[in-house]
């Protein structure tokens, strides 16, 4: 005998997007309250003709600002270019087939390294 698969399925189409159509209207509606009931405070205009005294980049600049500190400009403006280049051109200068971490030691070993000093400059940046 054969058993009847009374189990119901559901969709994408009528069921599931229905079901996030409501997530992303309550998520709205929270969002348009939130507006409503705590508007943004307007602080004094802006003035250009003053500089500020201390300027920072944003956070995700600070390493480079700091890099800038250490080298002249040039120089640094130099390092970052071919920092990126090299990261361009990384799959086409690592062709090891091999996915494995213990296949890719250089790479790894070079990834961790610029990571340490982006993290180590960004720290002096911020702190400095």
């Amino acid at each position: 005998m054969m058993e009847n698969n009374t189990e119901k399925k559901f969709t994408f189409y009528p069921v599931q997007l229905f079901l996030e159509a409501i997530v992303a209207l309550i998520a709205l509606g929270i969002v348009i309250t939130l507006a409503v009931l705590l508007p943004v405070e307007y602080e004094e205009q802006a003035n250009t003709l003053i500089t500020p005294f201390s300027i920072k980049p944003e956070w995700y600049f600070l390493w480079l600002f700091q890099l800038l500190k250490y080298i002249p400009t040039t120089a640094g403006l130099v390092v970052v270019l071919l920092v990126v280049l090299g990261l361009l051109g990384l799959p086409f200068i690592d062709r090891e087939p091999s996915r494995l971490p213990k296949d890719r030691k250089w790479v790894i070993t070079l990834g961790a390294l610029l990571l340490i000093i982006i993290s180590i400059l960004t720290i002096l940046g911020a702190v400095g």
